[in-house]
């Protein structure tokens, strides 16, 4: 499921910068946290090692946790294997909100195939997306640490931009236009990123019925019928 989910993806510059995190992302999230505890050999982390590790951080301690000694016992590894891969702590944090942005929205923004379908088709596949490889779990980390660092505080207006623009495209290319469009879009970014957040007792197949459901119900009146049947 790991590699039919990579493959999905375009092929592009970010995709191939990108490529390390594949088989940490495209699980369910819990396995983020539980791959650490399968320790690196000491002194022999990777640069994916140590993003793996800040995201982790990042969602337990908030930025706090961003602190390099404190990876590093994370890790169980030496402070110095943290200066192999990245010059400062800067740019560790850099790395980490370019990871969040690309992995968990450009993946779909950007996606090719998605983008090249019809809309109804389009926003439904993304929707099992967004839920089937939960990639709304670090909004709230990334989205709580905007409120005090201006770099995450860019990063989440792009990431909001770019879902906003995904979705706004496909209602628009359904007929809507105006408010509806902007309600439709919004509520279909919204609700889609935050459901596990939210309502996490309910069950994969509670939230497959909710997205069908949700999907004809935002859908409803369109003036283009192309692509819902």
């Amino acid at each position: 499921m790991v590699i039919k989910a990579a493959c999905y993806y375009p092929k592009n510059e970010a995709g191939k910068a990108h490529a390390f995190v594949f088989s940490a992302i495209f699980m369910k999230f819990t396995g983020v946290n539980q791959s650490l505890k399968s320790k690196p050999t000491r002194n022999r982390a990777t640069r994916a090692d140590w993003l793996k590790a800040a995201l982790a951080a990042l969602y337990e301690q908030g930025p706090k946790g961003l602190n390099i000694q404190a990876l590093a016992r994370r890790l169980n590894i030496s402070k110095t294997s943290f200066y192999w891969h990245f010059k400062d702590k800067a740019e560790l944090v850099n790395n980490l909100i370019d990871l969040w942005s690309h992995e968990f929205t450009e993946t779909v923004t950007e996606n090719v195939k998605l983008l090249d379908s019809p809309p109804r088709q389009r926003l439904a596949r993304a929707m099992e997306l967004v839920d089937t490889f939960d990639l709304g779990n670090y909004d709230s980390s990334f989205r709580i640490w905007a409120r005090t660092d201006p770099r995450a505080a860019k990063a989440v207006r792009e990431v909001n931009r770019l879902r906003l623009e995904f979705a706004g495209k496909a209602f628009a290319e359904l007929g809507f236009s105006g408010d509806s469009l902007a309600c439709r879009t919004a509520l279909w970014v919204g609700y889609q990123s935050t459901e596990r957040y939210v309502f996490p007792e309910f069950s994969a197949k509670k939230r497959k019925a909710l997205r069908k459901e949700r999907l004809e119900l935002l859908i409803s009146g369109a003036l283009n019928g192309d692509g819902l049947d």
